[in-house]
């Protein structure tokens, strides 16, 4: 037993100083141990925005057997091809990426798919526009099952500690895809049928009230509320 009458002040604090190295490493271990994250399609440059001090991060490539889906607290998708995008869509699963997004669909998680990894919005400029808007909607109906479209940025904005289940709020920027409502009251019914459209961004005036229903399905489904710039 340590006998800390016969320390003086300079060891002890250096005793004291370890232990407390020790309870943060053991703290640490249990916070990658509760919190896991699957990267699916991510290259190296891209996964080195998730902190791996405090998640553990599995790949799907390098994952042999089955996959226990709802052991993961965050599920991450690097890139989506056309491909990917039409058959998940349509609940079509052709290979291992589409099978594993599909489950994580039925087992009701909340998929992340970087932006910057999206094919089809490389082709915005010269693409025919009735067949880009085709691919716009199937996006669409990816965002009504769960699926965020998210930049690279956003991951650690996501992910950063213990952040709260709130929606935020910000000014409208120019070029976001946004739903706008002008109704001076937002109850639970229409909230939600605005989202299960697809949108994740409503602007709403300043004035506007949320019921406390609608603002318990706001934080549920990530929704952000964004205030209306003066015209």
């Amino acid at each position: 037993m340590l006998n800390i009458d016969s320390m003086d002040t300079e060891k002890l604090i250096e005793y004291i100083m370890q232990e407390v190295m020790k309870r943060t490493e053991v703290s640490k271990k249990e916070r990658i141990e509760r919190d896991k994250v699957l990267a699916i399609s991510f290259s190296t440059e891209d996964i080195s925005y998730i902190n791996k001090d405090y998640f553990h991060i599995d790949h799907l490539e390098e994952i042999e057997g089955n996959i226990d889906i709802t052991s993961y607290k965050y599920i991450f998708l690097g890139s989506m091809t056309n491909k990917d995008i039409v058959n998940i869509a349509i609940g079509l699963p052709t290979d291992r990426v589409s099978s594993a997004v599909i489950d994580c669909i039925f087992q009701g998680k909340r998929i992340y798919v970087l932006r910057e990894g999206v094919q089809y919005y490389k082709y915005k400029d010269t693409s025919n526009v009735p067949f880009y808007n085709m691919m716009k909607s199937y996006e669409t109906k990816l965002k009504s099952f769960g699926i965020d479209f998210i930049s690279k940025n956003d991951i650690n904005n996501l992910i950063d500690g213990n952040q709260e289940d709130k929606p935020i709020s910000k000014e409208v920027v120019k070029g976001i895809e946004e739903y706008t409502l002008d109704e001076k009251i937002i109850t639970e019914a229409v909230i939600k049928d605005i989202y299960q459209k697809g949108y994740k961004d409503v602007v709403i005036n300043k004035n506007t009230k949320i019921t406390p229903l609608a603002k318990d399905y706001i934080r549920a489904n990530r929704i952000n509320i964004l205030s209306k710039l003066k015209e």
